[in-house]
């Protein structure tokens, strides 16, 4: 993608702050132990979100490799701000608990930038598709799979939650 310098100062820049502080925000033992710094690196994660996020939706027309690659991409950038400001919103009305799945989604788009880098080499190199075939693929690959792995994850929780309530009140 040529997006003139933007890609990099404006995409993987704070995309890469976000990937590196989000992850800590899932450890229940520091979020309980220090719930100041969780708060203030959830703040930093959502505005490197936001900057990435409208990053990509800017400079996803200009992908070399055509508009389906440049939708993929946009598309990412939107879901991954709508979920994050989203967690951000149940947060702040005290939903625990939407705020915690929103979050699970938000990272998984987050962690596009790893899967994208580990399935364009598996479909450019080992499969040997051409690359103007392959990276719009994985403008598509690198992050739906991962949101539904998410929404699995989710409804896991959910589940599990639900028969810890039940059990709690002696429904199921």
């Amino acid at each position: 993608m040529d997006g003139g310098g933007w890609d990099f100062i404006h995409t993987w820049w704070p995309g890469g702050v976000a990937l590196s502080v989000g992850w800590s925000q899932f450890i229940k033992q520091w979020r309980a132990r220090y719930l100041k710094a969780h708060r203030a690196v959830g703040k930093i994660y959502v505005v490197m979100v936001c900057v990435s996020g409208l990053a990509a939706v800017c400079i996803s027309p200009h992908t070399t490799t055509g508009w389906i690659a440049g939708l993929g991409f946009a598309t990412l950038g939107l879901v991954w701000i709508h979920v994050t400001l989203n967690a951000y919103r149940c947060i702040r009305k005290g939903d625990l608990q939407g705020h915690k799945f929103m979050m699970v989604y938000s990272y998984s788009a987050c962690c596009a930038a790893v899967t994208l880098r580990l399935w364009l080499p598996l479909l450019y190199g080992v499969i040997k598709l051409d690359f103007t075939l392959a990276y719009p693929i994985v403008a598509w690959l690198c992050w739906v799979p991962n949101l539904m792995i998410a929404h699995v994850l989710n409804s896991r929780d959910l589940k599990r939650d639900s028969a810890v309530i039940g059990g709690a009140t002696g429904r199921n």
